[in-house]
């Protein structure tokens, strides 16, 4: 097994199980660059983020992972969150960059909604009175029932069309690319192993695993948004913390 980006105290205190899972890992991304990274960034950030974690924790997050039992296939706990963390971490670009972009996006994004909401009730309320305004018909009963299936599928289509908008209409503000990607990162861990988001920091002001974890992909942002997510968890309603809405495994 080589090195790769690994420190010198971490390679040489890998127990041979830990190589084992390190070595799938890394086989499992090394054959071709995924989610847009070079393999050489990939493999980087697969052992930094497996340091970072630290011994206790990776132990930690495998057996918490067989005992919460969603995940029943061959890999353990640190491939999983590797594997999702690299997912978000490639999704994450899709966001801004600080939150006064992310606010402007949404500012932007509203009023979108707003122009085609206005549109689409101007465009359909034109056509029902033209139909209407054709009913009822001195033709035949054959043409009224005609128009008159017309302005039902006409009202249908509206609906679903008003539905679509409002789906599309979020009222908060997009995260920004370190938010979104913490907020992955934790919802993977309530997933797959109902470990729920820590404080950054111990009372001895030392960095905790998960976010020593996190700096790995953002670490400047890491420490403020996970610090806002564990106070949002502490006072939120049982329906309102991560993982409220996931099903639970069987």
């Amino acid at each position: 097994m080589n090195q790769g980006a690994l420190s010198d105290n971490c390679f040489v205190s890998l127990t041979h199980e830990e190589q084992t899972s390190l070595e799938k890992i890394r086989a499992h991304y090394q054959k071709s660059g995924v989610f847009g990274f070079s393999i050489e960034e990939t493999l980087s950030l697969i052992d930094r983020s497996y340091e970072a974690m630290g011994k206790r924790f990776r132990n930690r997050l495998n057996r918490k992972t067989r005992e919460f039992g969603r995940y029943a296939g061959d890999l353990d706990g640190v491939f999983l969150l590797i594997s999702d963390s690299l997912r978000c971490f490639y999704g994450s670009k899709f966001f801004s960059e600080t939150p006064k972009q992310s606010a402007e996006s949404h500012k932007q994004h509203q009023h979108q909604i707003q122009r085609a909401k206005k549109l689409s009730d101007n465009a359909f309320l034109d056509i029902k009175e033209v139909i209407t305004g054709l009913l009822p018909t001195p033709c035949s009963q054959y043409d009224e029932e005609t128009l008159e299936n017309v302005l039902k599928q006409l009202l249908d289509m509206q609906q679903v069309i008003d539905l679509r908008i409002e789906r599309l209409n979020f009222s908060k503000r997009f995260g920004t690319k370190a938010e979104q990607f913490v907020i992955g990162v934790c919802d993977s861990l309530v997933w797959n192993a109902g470990i729920k988001p820590t404080k950054p920091l111990t009372d001895s002001k030392q960095k905790t695993p998960i976010l020593r974890f996190l700096e790995v992909f953002y670490p400047l942002e890491a420490i403020a948004i996970l610090s806002k997510i564990y106070e949002q968890e502490r006072h939120a309603l049982i329906d309102q913390k991560i993982g409220a809405t996931f099903i639970k495994p069987k």
